[in-house]
């Protein structure tokens, strides 16, 4: 029969379920529809919370190969940082976590070709929606597999000028993006 000093102890798993944990996650990115091309990057964030609710804040680099507009090919990278509050279930090993945030940052536009480009620089700002699954290896090392989908409010749009000055069709991106994420995650405590 146990002991009621023993039964009041709560286990090793209920302490780590119910205490704050700090995190570093890593994930590579690869991500469609923004633009005609597929991005791909990473992004690294500090998770901060319990094991039910989390504060993700870091950023992100991504690039895209180019595509052709008129006479120009148009290379991207895309940089921005990110807020998400996440909610999740911790059983055993695994961890399932969704997260709504958003992304504020910047896009940087490469040119080259016979035509003037419109600009080098566009804002990015969108709304996310993120899901994903943790296996820990051990209690301070995971493995990330999510996916996600970007709605971006603000961001590019490419018009550029050809050899002979007449402006090409404007490409306005897709409206929705979606992405692959693979990772790690790393918890100081």
């Amino acid at each position: 029969m146990p002991s009621l000093a023993s039964a009041a102890e709560p286990t090793a798993d209920a302490r780590r379920r119910a205490g704050r944990y700090v995190a570093v996650e890593t994930q590579a990115v690869a991500m469609r529809e923004m633009v005609p091309t597929s991005f791909l990057g990473f992004d690294g964030a500090l998770a901060i919370g319990n094991e039910t609710f989390a504060l993700r804040l870091g950023g992100a680099l991504l690039g895209a190969p180019s595509f052709q507009l008129a006479s120009n090919e148009v290379s991207n990278v895309l940089t921005y940082g990110l807020a998400d509050v996440c909610a999740g279930k911790t059983e055993s090993m695994h961890r399932i976590r969704f997260c709504v945030g958003g992304e504020v940052g910047g896009w940087a536009h490469r040119w080259t070709g016979y035509g003037r480009p419109d600009r080098r620089y566009s804002s990015h700002v969108a709304g996310t929606v993120k899901g994903d699954y943790q296996y820990a290896f051990t209690d301070k090392l995971g493995l990330l597999l999510g996916v996600g989908v970007t709605v971006p409010g603000v961001g590019p749009q490419f018009r550029g000028r050809d050899q002979l000055g007449r402006p090409t069709p404007i490409l306005i991106p897709g409206p929705v993006a979606a992405s692959v994420r693979i990772g790690a995650s790393f918890r100081f405590r």
